[in-house]
Formats: C-alpha cells, structure tokens, sequence
C-alpha cells in the first residue's frame, strides 16, 4: 500500500451512478446503416456473420459466443 500513496487522488467508489435512468435505447435507421455497411466491408467472415446475427436476431453478445 505505501508504493500506490500519491497515485491516487480520489477513491472511485463515490462516483454515484443513475440506475434509473435510461442508458440503453434501439438503434435508429442511420445507425443500422453504418452496422451493415461495415458487416459488407469486413473481411473476416466471423466477424460478417456476428454483426449480421445481432442485428436480425437481437441476441446479446454472450448469447452469440
């Protein structure tokens, strides 16, 4: 504990965080665009079919691995 004295300033646990609040929301038309355009333009086919299962599916990403 005594190397880690002046590193840091302020303990992290009094950031205070809105649980209530609404963080998460759906995707817009202009932001699955950009989602697909770049599923098209990836190489990788794992990566292709990941992005394309999310969207059509609506799996969440532990689901999917």
């Amino acid at each position: 504990m005594r190397d880690t004295i002046g590193y840091i300033k302020n303990t992290p646990c009094t950031i205070k965080r809105n649980y209530k609040a609404r963080i998460r929301g759906v995707f817009d038309d202009q932001e699955l665009n950009q989602f697909l355009t770049a599923a098209f333009g990836e190489k990788q086919a794992w990566k292709k079919w990941i992005i394309y299962l999310v969207i059509y599916t609506g799996a969440r990403r532990g689901e999917l691995v």
